[in-house]
């Protein structure tokens, strides 16, 4: 996301209504309609609320709306899935986000809270549903293998014997890494109700002995090691400055003499609104965290520095950019 000069009446119109064509989205996802659609090939609004248990006039509006988006496409009476929603939007796809969408409609729930959130700085009520927590479980992985590729390109794991990926949630990255790189072993640290994610993805990898689960609190639990390198993926945006020290420091204590802590993030420049992307995600963290914020490179180089971190190296992962990697070097 690049930052678009605000000129016209009908540019903050539009930024106004930008939340229907969200909810548009969110919605048809969470309803199946793409699944259904990729099922059937193509159908009738009558197919589809009847299949889905839909009101009739519900299922035309909202068919017709994906269509107007560019999500669908419409012969006479016919609905179809658009490419990109086929390549996107339907389960097993290549680059399926239908995941990492179902969290953005819960996360987009407590953005209504954003009023109340500002004035007191607390974040907005989190719903209680394990419905909502497996679904950033999986957004996660939804993320990872892009993520993960472009990770790849930047970090040379070649000789790396031991990673620990910390919060690694569904073990994507860790199960990624491992895949290239035969002599490695992976170790994901995440809460405890992510084992059986983690253990289904190194299934699906083929990576049962080479892939291990480790169920904690990263904040206070013990870590294991010593590890070669250390993969902080899209966790110090969750954390307070105090928290996050606090983590780096374990990390420190957790790696080998020479051991390499990578920290994969939503970096800020000095001003704070560069990129444009991570400002805005900045508020997604007031929002959804007790502390959690993006971060310039130089706070958190700074904070490496002080836990004892030399070598400091960072370079952006996007283009334009967005995710950045930050990395430190145990002496």
């Amino acid at each position: 996301m690049t930052s678009v000069p605000l000129r016209t009446l009908e540019d903050l119109r539009r930024i106004s209504t930008a939340y229907r064509q969200t909810l548009i989205l969110l919605t048809a996802n969470r309803l199946g309609i793409f699944e259904l659609l990729d099922r059937l090939g193509s159908a009738t609004a009558h197919d589809i609320a009847k299949q889905s248990h839909l009101s009739h006039r519900g299922a035309e509006i909202l068919l017709d709306a994906l269509v107007a988006i560019g999500l669908l496409r419409k012969h006479a009476d016919r609905y179809t899935n658009s490419s990109l929603a086929a390549s996107a939007l339907v389960p097993g796809c290549s680059d399926y986000l239908g995941h990492i969408f179902d969290h953005n409609l819960h996360l987009l729930s407590r953005w209504t809270h954003l009023p109340d959130v500002v004035r007191t700085g607390q974040p907005a009520p989190r719903p209680n549903e394990e419905r909502a927590f497996r679904a950033f479980i999986l957004g996660m992985a939804d993320l990872a293998k892009q993520g993960v590729r472009q990770l790849l390109r930047a970090y040379d794991f070649s000789g790396v014997r031991t990673l620990l990926d910390l919060g690694g949630g569904p073990g994507v990255y860790a199960a990624e890494i491992s895949a290239v790189n035969p002599g490695l072993e992976a170790t994901v640290f995440d809460l405890p109700q992510t084992k059986e994610i983690v253990e289904a993805t190194s299934q699906r990898y083929g990576l049962q002995g080479r892939m291990r689960f480790l169920g904690g609190d990263y904040l206070s639990d013990d870590y294991g090691g010593p590890y070669q390198v250390i993969l902080m993926s899209s966790i110090i945006h969750s954390l307070g400055e105090t928290q996050i020290r606090h983590v780096l420091g374990r990390c420190f204590d957790a790696l080998e003499q020479g051991g390499h802590l990578l920290i994969r993030d939503f970096f800020l420049d000095g001003t704070r609104t560069h990129p444009p992307a991570n400002a805005i995600f900045a508020v997604n963290m007031l929002v959804a965290s007790e502390c959690g914020r993006c971060y310039t490179w130089t706070e958190v180089k700074g904070w490496l520095q002080h836990a004892g971190y030399g070598h400091l190296k960072q370079l952006w992962l996007d283009d334009p950019p967005r995710a950045g990697l930050l990395v430190g070097v145990k002496p």
